[in-house]
């Protein structure tokens, strides 16, 4: 028996249970088998066995041990935490609290799908959803869908005054992918052909100058980095897919809209983006060029700063991933023809005037600023993006699945961030990204020259010119992933939203090289 041990049973009176009499190392075995008891809920057995002595509290709720194992422990067997060493948070992460604040909002979602009281909405901690959302792996999804976040979510929309479609519009357009039936909620009441998607979303889609997205103070009230209405630009177009009867037989070569499985390697992007934004608003209070130069701002704590994150000099970036073949749709609405038995065939109607015209299908490549100057692809590659970074989303993808090959809890943050070169491998020290390819649509083949802008949260604007007729209309959007590009085209009077995704190999076709008439 060692002095440890024999200092452990003076602490314990004669009374006390026998399992204060086992050595410490095995009690604290015994404890971390209790703190994974259950996958679902809440360690309830845990609390329940803190009861049971001093000694057991001290161990679970205040010895330094609980932090780097017991809770610790107790997170990893219930949420995924790939993206949390990726982005070197399990160094700064208080697990218990955490933890605590996540089934807190779950129980929240659960209870309120039990009685639908909309009152009970304002209460929900979206904040905590979306940070679920953008870092499953594996689990998370499920634990959502096990205390009916989707309920939740859909009526928390239904029953909005629009303040909340900031975050809402974003949890939806993630959870569709899902459950389908989520729709259901943003279907007209009219339940018709000719009025499939429900008029605040139609708005939305076609006027989101009229919408409240944002209404409270920025600084008080959370809303991710993942543009809402791009969000709102996906969910219309996948609330006209699942509720119209015959769109295969309206729209001849019509491609069926995939629905995409989140991985949180897709999010690292929006993370940096919003935690860019929370240094910016605790900065608001000083000037620019003090909060660039600063590794704490405020009471928020700055942990890339090493690396130019935050700074003037350097710019969140995802432009590579522009480059490859996409597919889409885009709409538009015509006022002066509401009779859908004149349409042409080729289109289908989600509410009156509202037209779904046939795919668009579009090749991009990066091209270099300076037309003039000629840089091969790997050139261009390596100009986005430092060497240690994958400049795909493949490839991160398959450096996080080898990291979850093993039990979270044996992996470290060296040996999970460095291999990725967080957050290097999102950052770049010019903003602007130029991109052209071709494509081709109902209307015919067309040529496509566009610029991303980093300094913007990476907004997107392109120009469509067609070939034959010489019409060219403008673009605009941002990357909505995992489901691609979303967006509005046209001008103030006359547009409509547009969504694009990554097309698979078999969807791929070879599109024709426009010939581009002389001037």
């Amino acid at each position: 028996m060692n002095r440890q041990h024999m200092i452990w049973l003076e602490q314990a009176s004669p009374t006390e249970s026998r399992l204060l009499r086992l050595p410490k190392e095995l009690i604290l075995k015994i404890m971390s088998y209790v703190a994974v008891d259950s996958q679902t809920d809440y360690p309830s057995s845990l609390i329940e066995l803190s009861k049971t002595s001093r000694e057991i509290y001290y161990l679970i709720h205040h010895d330094p041990w609980r932090l780097l194992t017991l809770w610790r422990c107790a997170f990893h067997v219930r949420f995924d935490t790939a993206a949390l060493y990726r982005r070197r948070l399990d160094r700064y992460i208080d697990w218990k609290a955490v933890m605590n604040r996540r089934f807190k909002a779950l129980y929240g979602c659960r209870a309120y799908a039990q009685t639908r009281q909309t009152s009970n909405l304002q209460y929900l901690d979206w904040e905590v959803i979306w940070e679920m959302l953008t870092e499953h792996d594996d689990r998370n999804v499920w634990l959502l869908h096990y205390y009916d976040v989707p309920v939740a979510a859909a009526d928390a929309f239904t029953h909005s005054d629009g303040s909340n479609h900031a975050i809402i519009l974003p949890i939806l357009s993630l959870l569709v992918n899902y459950d389908f039936k989520l729709t259901d909620a943003l279907r007209s009441s009219q339940n018709s052909q000719s009025q499939i998607v429900c008029p605040s979303l139609t708005r939305m889609a076609y006027h989101p100058e009229t919408d409240v997205m944002q209404t409270t103070d920025m600084a008080t009230t959370f809303s991710p980095a993942q543009d809402s209405s791009s969000s709102a630009y996906h969910l219309f177009f996948a609330t006209i897919f699942a509720h119209h009867p015959t769109p295969y037989q309206s729209i001849p070569g019509c491609v069926p809209i995939p629905l995409f499985p989140l991985s949180s390697a897709l999010f690292d992007v929006e993370y940096l983006r919003r935690y860019e934004r929370n240094l910016f608003v605790a900065s608001l209070s000083e000037s620019r060029c003090g909060w660039q130069d600063r590794p704490v701002i405020g009471s928020v704590e700055n942990v890339y700063a090493s690396t130019g994150f935050g700074s003037q000099s350097h710019y969140v970036t995802e432009a590579h991933r522009i480059e490859g073949e996409w597919i889409g749709y885009y709409s538009f609405q015509d006022e002066g023809d509401n009779d859908s038995d004149n349409s042409s065939t080729s289109t289908i109607s989600s509410q009156p005037g509202d037209w779904v015209d046939g795919p668009i299908r579009l090749s991009l490549h990066i091209v270099p600023l300076d037309p003039h100057v000629h840089s091969s692809p790997q050139q261009l590659s390596s100009s986005y993006l430092s060497s240690s970074s994958s400049s795909s989303s493949s490839s991160l993808l398959e450096s996080s699945s080898l990291y979850l090959s093993s039990p979270p809890y044996c992996k470290t943050s060296e040996n999970t961030t460095d291999s990725l070169g967080f957050p290097s491998n999102h950052l770049r020290t010019c903003p602007l990204t130029r991109f052209e390819g071709t494509g081709i649509d109902g209307n015919g083949a067309f040529t496509v020259s566009g610029l991303i802008d980093d300094s913007e949260d990476g907004q997107i604007t392109w120009e469509k010119s067609y070939v034959e007729s010489e019409e060219t209309w403008e673009y605009s959007g941002r990357f909505v992933w995992p489901m691609g590009l979303c967006g509005r085209w046209g001008d103030e009077e006359y547009g409509g939203p547009w969504w694009i995704w990554k097309a698979a190999s078999s969807d791929s076709i070879a599109l024709p090289l426009p010939v581009l008439k002389p001037h």
